[in-house]
């Protein structure tokens, strides 16, 4: 059973995930420090796609069937790297730094997905495989519930974020691929499970590093051997943040984008 308690029940959808929703109209409102924003989308011609899916369910044992995924494996999928080409010769000051922008969005996702699936392979599942535990299963699915969801969106992201950015010089179309790609409802309620679990998988966390000695040193040892020393803590908060980076990104974009474009 996974996450059942109080801190998991379910909100409305309006309060829910509060960064970031989409109005009837495609525009993107964000809310930062109780404030919320209309952002007109960069680009006029946008629509939050309706869906019919059905809500995620805190309760079934696997989080596959929730999301009506494939049975493939998250981790396997390699999306193309995004590449941007040169710069152009003739572009204006507005041009150069909307490809900026463009660069350090691609920069960051790569750096994101990445992280996920650290999160997968070099923690979640050692620890399922490992005999004997150092953490029970049922409480491994509570501390990485929905990480799985989270990278496979964020896998096919990067795959639509290939081909524009291939295409950018000709377009310099980008707004439209993140409301295709998050307003979708399945997507927000990945999300909002998982943001709503963060504090539940954090103590479970913290207990275990008390009272399991060989969870801690487990921890210890991925900690050492990583290359930039980010603990779990550091790969597991990378969600939470996320959507608050892409508004920053999409702001600074749209302040830079010429009405009309």
């Amino acid at each position: 059973m996974l996450p059942s308690s109080s801190w998991g029940k379910r909100k409305p959808r309006s309060q829910r995930l509060g960064w970031v929703r989409c109005d009837a109209r495609g525009n993107m409102w964000a809310r930062q420090e109780g404030l919320r924003q209309p952002h007109p989308h960069p680009h006029a011609l946008i629509r939050c796609p309706s869906s019919s899916s059905s809500s995620v369910s805190c309760s079934g044992d696997s989080e596959e069937e929730d999301m009506g995924l494939l049975e493939v494996g998250v981790t396997d999928i390699k999306p193309p790297a995004p590449e941007l080409g040169p710069m152009p010769d003739g572009l204006s000051p507005q041009q150069v730094v909307r490809r900026h922008i463009l660069g350090s969005i691609v920069q960051s996702e790569g750096s994101y997905v990445e992280s996920l699936k650290r999160i997968l392979q070099d923690y979640r599942n050692p620890l399922m495989e490992m005999e004997p535990k150092a953490l029970s299963a049922r409480k491994c699915q509570v501390v990485f519930f929905r990480v799985k969801e989270i990278l496979h969106c964020h896998s096919m992201f990067q795959i639509a974020l290939s081909s524009r950015v291939a295409e950018w010089d000709s377009t310099e179309k980008i707004g439209d691929l993140f409301v295709a790609s998050f307003s979708k409802s399945m997507v927000l309620d990945v999300y909002s499970d998982y943001v709503n679990n963060f504090t539940n998988a954090m103590s479970i966390i913290k207990k275990a590093c008390l009272t399991k000695p060989a969870f801690l040193e487990f921890l210890k040892r991925r900690q050492v051997c990583s290359t930039d020393r980010v603990t779990l803590y550091g790969l597991m908060v990378k969600p939470v943040q996320r959507f608050p980076q892409f508004i920053l990104l999409l702001q600074d974009m749209l302040k830079n984008t010429p009405r009309g474009h």
